[in-house]
Formats: structure tokens, C-alpha cells, sequence
């Protein structure tokens, strides 16, 4: 399961956007499909800008929100780095992500630096999306030789030995 660290933004547009990635990404939070780690200072910040009158989000919908990333969110005490950042408020996302190594979800790339463990939404569901499908590829191929070998079919080891000895034969 990947851990991750929501972006304000994110969690903002899962919001406004309820059909959107941002919103698949914090359905998947809430379902136990990721791990989301969070400071206190995160939630603080996600309250915080919930409430700006200009999102016209209601309060119940702000204190279900937070209510349900408490929940669903592993509590940690990040390790303050020294890297240089644009923006000093997002140091507590970086930190947070560095020290829980987590993938950092952000809307706003540009805020941070070129780190593979920075992602935009869209890059994060693309390579879930990926690993989705390897995983069951390889639960495919785990399930198909398991019915092979009960099946009587040969296995692979057994396959590649066959192969072989027809090499061999051919070169004679």
C-alpha cells in the first residue's frame, strides 16, 4: 500500500470536485487502498483553508472532511529538513512526506523540488494505474501456473530445460 501526503490543494479539489482524480485519491485514502500520513500541523492547515468563505464550502461538509482524514490518517511527527523551498508553508507536506516516505500529492509542483516522490495527482493515478494492472498481471501468471501444475502441464523450469535440449539436438 503506497503511503501518501495530500497537498492542501488536493484535498480542496477533491472537495469542489467530487468526480475528479483528486477525489478518486482521497476515496482510495478513505477505503485503505493508501496510507495517508498527516501532521497535526497538516490538519490545522486543511481546517484552516476549508473554511475560507470564497470556497463556499459548507461546515459540516469541512468538519466531515477532517473528521474522515483523521480517521484515515497515520499521525506523524515529521523531520524539519533544510532544503530551500519557494514557499516556507509547504515545508510541513515536504517534511511530512521525507520523513514518512510517502509520496507527496500536490497540485502545485512548482512549489517543490524535482523529487520523484513528488507527484501531481494525475502522474500519482497514472502509475497506480500501472501498478494496478502489473499486480494483477502477476497474480495472473501466479494463478495460471498454479493451475498448470495441478493440471499436470509443465513449469516453466521444466519448459526451459525442453528448450534446451532441443538446442542441443539442433546443433548436432
Amino acid at each position: 500500500m503506497h503511503r501518501v501526503v495530500l497537498d492542501t490543494n488536493v484535498v480542496v479539489s477533491a472537495v469542489l470536485s467530487p468526480k475528479g482524480i483528486p477525489a478518486e485519491i482521497l476515496k482510495r485514502c478513505f477505503s485503505n487502498f493508501l496510507q495517508i500520513l498527516c501532521s497535526s500541523e497538516i490538519l490545522d492547515e486543511y481546517k484552516r483553508v476549508l473554511s475560507y468563505g470564497k470556497l463556499n464550502i459548507e461546515t459540516y461538509t469541512q468538519t466531515g472532511i477532517i473528521d474522515a482524514v483523521r480517521e484515515a490518517s497515520t499521525l506523524i511527527v515529521p523531520t524539519k529538513s533544510t532544503i530551500v523551498l519557494p514557499h516556507e508553508s509547504d515545508r510541513i507536506f515536504y517534511d511530512t512526506a521525507k520523513t514518512g516516505e510517502a509520496v507527496l500529492i500536490t497540485g502545485n509542483i512548482k512549489h517543490f523540488p524535482n523529487e520523484p516522490f513528488i507527484m501531481t495527482p494525475s502522474d500519482f493515478m497514472r502509475e497506480e494505474i500501472e501498478s494496478s494492472k502489473s499486480i494483477k498481471g502477476l497474480e495472473l501468471i501466479r494463478d495460471m501456473r498454479a493451475e498448470a501444475q495441478t493440471r499436470g502441464f509443465l513449469t516453466d523450469e521444466e519448459i526451459e530445460a525442453e528448450v534446451q535440449t532441443v538446442r542441443v539436438e539442433k546443433k548436432r
